[in-house]
């Protein structure tokens, strides 16, 4: 695979801001805070939602929302308190950025192994101008593993003018 790491790497921030709030006071809780790339897989990124569910983007849920560490450190913190409970809007909103990430996993398996059987040469992986098409047709990826069209999707008619 291109990125082997990346489906554990997205739940990887979830469970290590829960272990910090699982601690029992706030100095326990800062001396297990992980910082920068510190975790599981050092060295991961984030991948953050970046506006592929059309109705999200019309929900109020989505303004200032906060991806990322920060943003589930805040999520977390917010679902501990009892007023976040009674407010239906800041209740939601925490659930979304603490699942969000748990929706977006499972489709980086399949698109890893999709990118990848096309950037394979038989050198190796060799990747050229024309994987850039490919790394530019994510929502197209997408798109066809939700819609399941086996291969015939607008995907692969983009990546059979690409090879």
């Amino acid at each position: 695979m291109l990125l082997p790491w990346t489906y554990v790497e997205i739940l990887d921030n979830i469970y290590l801001i829960g272990f910090e709030f699982e601690a029992d006071n706030d100095e326990e809780q800062l001396r297990l805070r992980f910082h920068g790339d510190e975790g599981l897989f050092p060295g991961g990124t984030d991948l953050p939602y970046n506006g592929q569910y059309p109705q999200l983007d019309k929900s109020d849920l989505r303004s200032r929302m906060i991806m990322g560490r920060e943003g589930l450190r805040n999520a977390f913190r917010l679902l501990g308190m009892a007023r976040t409970l009674q407010d239906h809007k800041y209740y939601r909103k925490c659930n979304l950025v603490c699942d969000l990430p748990y929706f977006e996993a499972p489709r980086f398996v399949k698109l890893e192994s999709f990118i990848a059987k096309n950037y394979e040469t038989e050198a190796g992986i060799t990747l050229t101008k024309r994987h850039v098409g490919l790394a530019n047709c994510w929502v197209k990826y997408s798109r066809d593993i939700v819609l399941n069209t086996e291969g015939k999707g607008e995907a692969m008619l983009i990546c059979e003018k690409l090879f």
